[in-house]
């Protein structure tokens, strides 16, 4: 029988590490609410669903619906600068988070710190949500 021991301080720091990836999980965005806030903000847009890129702004995305939302028409080679840059956040440094539609699916496609003399080259997909927090964002 093999048994493996664990030092106390390490046991600490294992248990410690493991809950706080809980409470994160836990504590992910609802993406629909945050889509569907979005929607409620610009209700008189006209872009065709099926090419919808979601743009949000707000520092509780759980509680509180979006102080800036837009909704752009997708194309080829979409970038974040050009979302930033359309926005009211234009030359400051921002958080993005992107989360993306996948086969009836939400996934996490990225996050970063975005400074306004960075060119990130992740593309955007049509029905990807944006959200820009100024600032660290708060779950």
């Amino acid at each position: 029988m093999l048994v493996i021991t664990i030092p106390p301080m390490k046991k600490i720091i294992l248990l410690a590490l493991m809950m706080s990836c809980a409470c994160v999980h836990a504590n992910l965005p609802n993406v629909g609410k945050m889509r569907d806030s979005v929607e409620k903000l610009c209700m008189t847009n006209t872009v065709p669903k099926d090419e919808r890129v979601f743009v949000g702004h707000g520092s509780d995305v759980v509680n509180s619906p979006p102080d800036y939302g837009a909704i752009l028409r997708h194309h080829k080679d979409m970038n974040l600068r050009e979302i930033i840059d359309g926005t009211p956040f234009k030359g400051k440094r921002v958080t993005i988070w992107v989360f993306r539609m996948h086969e009836s699916k939400s996934s996490y496609g990225f996050l970063g710190e975005i400074k306004p003399t960075d060119r990130p080259d992740y593309e955007l997909m049509p029905l990807d949500l944006v959200w820009i927090y100024d600032g660290v964002p708060l779950l």
